[in-house]
């Protein structure tokens, strides 16, 4: 896999070819854009292995889903501290207890990257509390998985997919769960620099140490930013990383091209938040999890005592899931941020028309519904009369 076999618009930064490699020549490096992805050496002696790993590679894999839950932690102090409704802390924490590893992610406030980890105790475990809408560095930990223990594993689809595919090829698949969620996709990490020179220019402080990403001290839909610093807590809801990110014109060039939406998975089960018209009075959070697997179905049964756990439709999730609007990657928002390092002038200069854009498109999706409704009303009373 030299350089002619990355393509760079593809690569998702999943690490899995650098962990399966014989030669050690592959390295997971940050690009020009802000994204982790595959730099490969002269060391390349062309095996192939790669290409076997690769989730660009990969081909559409849509699972039959066994069952579709709304799940809620019993536990206030986890459903408080955790994005939605505290699913993956509650697997976590029921696996640990049975001898399990648990790896997931945490925010390094050194390196200011988010990285993948490995714990052994639900305590140590407890950074992962809370969505990190940034891509993860998980080589290292990922390539810690391979010793025989048994572990569960948490990532985005394409990491999953990479970290299983080695698994099999090891013949250690047996030893793991694998979590997945519905994915937006990832930023570019210039946009999320911005956003903490941004935060410490407002704060006038010079150190950050903690980070939530979507606080639920305004409620779980606002989507608040909310981040302590030394010189106090600085928090907003919507604030401009989110409204850029979920403008969607940021993100890494193989999300726009993702492979693993809806029920397309190599997980045992995948969660998410629970969006949708059944939530409107839902405040506290409430996740969602899709089965895949029957021991991913057993695991969600092992959850009945820590969980109110209830059984939904599948078509009454997936609308609701992974609806990017923006097909494009606007790469002249990545090069401005990235050389400005100025959020505020990249949403004003690039994002806002964005913004209007998709609404004015879910407006209008909205009137083709509703109009669509009314012309088979029609045309049934036609055929009636």
């Amino acid at each position: 896999m030299r350089d002619k076999f990355i393509v760079p618009e593809k690569c998702t930064g999943c690490a899995a070819c650098s962990i399966i490699c014989p030669q050690a020549a592959i390295d997971i490096k940050m690009n020009q854009d802000g994204f982790f992805t595959a730099r490969v050496s002269e060391n390349c002696s062309n095996c192939g292995k790669c290409k076997i790993v690769c989730s660009a590679l990969s081909s559409n894999r849509v699972v039959n889903c066994l069952g579709a839950y709304s799940v809620v932690s019993k536990t206030n102090e986890v459903l408080e501290t955790c994005t939605s409704g505290g699913v993956c802390f509650e697997i976590a924490d029921q696996l640990i207890k049975n001898g399990f590893g648990a790896c997931g992610v945490k925010y390094n406030y050194i390196t200011n990257v988010a990285e993948h980890f490995i714990s052994w105790t639900i305590n140590e475990y407890s950074p992962s509390k809370g969505s990190k809408y940034i891509q993860s560095y998980c080589k290292n930990a990922f390539q810690l998985l391979l010793d025989g223990k048994k572990y569960v594993v948490f990532g985005t689809p394409c990491q999953i997919y990479g970290i299983n595919k080695i698994a099999q090829l090891k013949g250690l698949e047996e030893n793991f769960y694998f979590i997945d969620f519905f994915c937006h996709g990832v930023p570019s990490y210039h946009l999320f620099n911005a956003e903490l020179k941004y935060i410490k220019k407002k704060m006038r402080s010079d150190r950050i140490h903690k980070i939530e990403f979507r606080s639920k001290i305004n409620g779980w839909k606002t989507y608040t930013m909310r981040v302590h610093t030394n010189k106090g807590i600085y928090q907003s809801s919507r604030d401009l990383f989110h409204k850029i990110f979920l403008s969607d014109g940021c993100l890494n060039k193989a999300c726009y091209n993702c492979r693993f939406k809806g029920q397309s998975s190599y997980a045992d089960l995948r969660v998410g938040d629970f969006w949708g018209t059944k939530q409107k009075n839902v405040d506290k959070g409430i996740s969602v999890v899709l089965v895949f697997s029957e021991k991913g179905q057993r695991l969600i049964n092992s959850l009945s005592d820590k969980c109110i756990i209830k059984e939904e439709n599948v078509s009454e999730i997936l609308p609701y899931q992974n609806n990017n609007y923006c097909k494009t990657q606007n790469k002249k928002l990545i090069d401005y941020i990235a050389h400005s390092c100025n959020i505020e002038k990249a949403y004003y200069k690039y994002v806002i028309i964005q913004i209007m854009f998709n609404k004015a498109k879910r407006f209008k999706n909205k009137i083709l519904k509703i109009f669509n409704k009314q012309s088979i009303a029609l045309n049934l009373n036609s055929e009636g009369n």
